[in-house]
């Protein structure tokens, strides 16, 4: 807008999204931008929750929507379970209920919806674990070809597994090239 603009009242579509941050009114200046933060309560709930949020100013009424993917919570004991598996064999998250999450998100998916949908599981998530690589620490900054080789074999010795299809893992030609260049066009996304 070319002029500032007040928020009077913004309102999610259930009870279930409680809006977090500062009192209400307050002025956005022009060509400005500000954050609205909600607390979701997700208990008993799966998949992708879609909401929307109705935000009145003084230049009228606008819905903006978001969604929540929700994934499974791991019990620890299991995880530590899938951790040792990984250690003996890497491509493990890419068979049975790993799968699940490591694997079937990917269908479909490039570039960054692809990084949230199968790599963010790990190298994204907090607490990440400590065997788990930050990728936007890594020195020097990988280049294209180890980017692509890292992604379609693996990182032997470790629990990076290959996400080629040749070797087993979910990601096309098509799909392994958009992560590269998501990696080193856009940069590896923090945490």
């Amino acid at each position: 807008s070319g002029r500032p603009i007040q928020v009077t009242r913004v309102r999610p579509s259930c009870s279930c999204a409680t809006r977090l941050g500062r009192a209400l009114p307050w002025v956005i200046s022009p060509g400005g931008s500000e954050k609205i933060e909600f607390e979701v309560d997700l208990r008993g709930r799966s998949g992708t929750l879609a909401k929307t949020v109705y935000v009145t100013t003084d230049a009228g009424e606008d819905e903006l929507e978001f969604q929540v993917l929700i994934s499974r919570v791991m019990d620890p004991r299991q995880r530590l379970e899938n951790l040792k598996l990984a250690e003996t064999d890497r491509q493990a998250v890419f068979k049975g209920r790993c799968a699940e999450c490591h694997a079937a998100p990917a269908t479909g998916k490039t570039g960054r919806e692809l990084f949230a949908a199968v790599c963010a599981i790990c190298h994204a998530t907090e607490p990440r674990a400590t065997m788990v690589p930050d990728l936007t620490s890594l020195k020097p900054s990988p280049s294209r070809e180890t980017w692509r080789k890292m992604i379609k074999e693996g990182k032997p010795g470790t629990l990076m597994p290959a996400f080629d299809r040749i070797h087993g893992g979910p990601l096309t030609e098509a799909q392994t090239q958009s992560l590269v260049e998501f990696f080193v066009s856009d940069g590896v996304p923090a945490r």
